[in-house]
Order: C-alpha cells, then structure tokens, then sequence
C-alpha cells in the first residue's frame, strides 16, 4: 500500500496532504500492540520505515526480473520469487 491523495473535506485533515496515511496507521499498529499485549511480537509483510517504531518484524519478500539476480536462467521472461530459506 501507498499514501493516497485524499480530497474529502469532511476527514478533518489538509485536503490533497496531510499526514493522515501515517497518523491512520500508526494508532492502527498501536492499538493491534495494545490488543496483542506489550511482550508480544507484531509482524508486518514488506517494510517502511515510517511504521518502523510500531513493528517488531517486517517480512520481506521480492521478485526478480530476468538479469536481476545472478540464479535467474536466460529462459526467464517474467518476474519469479527466490525461495527464501
């Protein structure tokens, strides 16, 4: 997911900005923790760092096109995933 433009005046954030992505997700994350207790762990698929202080774990995971990756064969024409062990 990215930020997206917002436009709606009734929101109560600066029409076409603001900060209402971040803020939405960081008390989203927060009240997970809450919810989850303080000495659990919270994951979250892929990374960003603006939610870097209310995850514990990001998982990663990325294709790779043809030339990208010194295991990918000349016979590939589509991006493929890596087995991650």
């Amino acid at each position: 997911m990215y930020p997206k433009t917002c436009y709606d005046k009734s929101h109560n954030h600066p029409v076409g900005g603001g900060h209402h992505w971040y803020s939405g997700y960081s008390k989203m994350l927060k009240d997970a923790q809450s919810k989850i207790g303080p000495n659990a762990i919270l994951m979250s698929e892929d990374q960003n760092e603006i939610y870097i202080n209310n995850v514990n774990i990001f998982l990663t995971l990325f294709g790779f096109g043809y030339g990208d990756y010194p295991f990918v064969t000349p016979m590939a024409t589509d991006n493929i995933l890596i087995p991650v062990h």
